[in-house]
């Protein structure tokens, strides 16, 4: 007698699982306890700077959960090939067009806007909005885009589609470049390199074909805990902010579609819906 292949055990165990109407009674009262273990904002602050931008081009797959038969056991997956990167070595823009910076002795994240900035830290770089200031702001030696260097950059992501300055120094000078530039709506060409990050429509559906996607609190593992507990499927990707991670559901095992199903009862972020709008 030949032994049942996996994919048909897995198809029984689906099958019964589905009859005796198993559903996370525990997850569900945890949540209730302490529903501050799903982020009411799985976004960090909108700010100028770039450090604020959720780097999905670096989300990497660091740890899971496999419940398979009777044993569990942890595995990791690669989800790189989402995300694109392409690089234009001659790219064109104004001063005015650019949004956010990378670097500055003055904390970027205190502020949401370039202007703002400007207006309260280059006080005296913008005392007079005159085409001589203008000119002295550009001039300033730490702009080092606007001579040629490499080191400096543009950069845009498919997500975020402000134009950022990947700066190594001049940040108040050029913001206060900027705002002089507006006022006077004087033109200051900029010619760079720009670094586009977008996302692979077929690999990111393939990704949603495969999985639900939500994001979770990492301050303690109890949820994850009872992810567990009831043997449900997840995979996790650590976030480059504050203190929130991916987690990823397989869609073809009926526990973890359930727990993903509870998670967005409870208001938690609905990934699949956000992603389908770059498909």
């Amino acid at each position: 007698m030949k032994l049942a292949s996996n994919s048909l055990i897995k198809k029984i165990l689906t099958t019964l699982t589905g009859t005796i109407k198993i559903e996370p009674v525990n997850l569900k009262s945890r949540i209730e306890k302490d529903p501050e273990l799903i982020p009411k904002s799985p976004f960090p602050t909108r700010t100028i700077d770039s450090g604020s931008i959720i780097k999905l081009q670096d989300l990497r797959i660091e740890r899971g959960y496999k419940y398979s038969l009777d044993y569990p056991h942890n595995y990791s997956l690669s989800i790189r090939s989402i995300i694109t990167s392409n690089i234009i070595d001659s790219f064109s823009c104004d001063i005015r067009d650019i949004e956010g910076l990378s670097a500055s002795k003055s904390n970027l994240n205190e502020f949401k806007t370039l202007d703002e900035f400007a207006q309260k830290r280059t006080k005296d770089y913008i005392s007079e909005i005159t085409k001589d200031r203008l000119n002295e702001n550009l001039a300033h030696r730490g702009i080092r885009i606007l001579r040629g260097f490499q080191s400096d950059y543009l950069a845009i992501h498919e997500w975020d589609p402000r134009l950022f300055y990947i700066n190594c120094d001049g940040s108040h000078h050029l913001a206060a470049a900027r705002y002089i530039a507006k006022k006077l709506d004087h033109s200051v060409p900029i010619n760079g390199k720009l670094q586009q990050y977008n996302f692979d429509k077929i690999e990111l559906k393939r990704l949603l074909d495969d999985f639900n996607v939500t994001i979770i609190s990492n301050h303690d593992y109890r949820l994850l805990k009872e992810i567990e507990l009831f043997r449900a499927t997840y995979l996790i990707a650590p976030l480059n902010y504050r203190s929130h991670e991916v987690i990823l559901l397989p869609k073809d095992e009926l526990r973890s579609t359930k727990v993903f199903d509870l998670l967005i009862k409870n208001n938690a972020f609905d990934g699949n819906t956000y992603l389908k709008r770059f498909i």
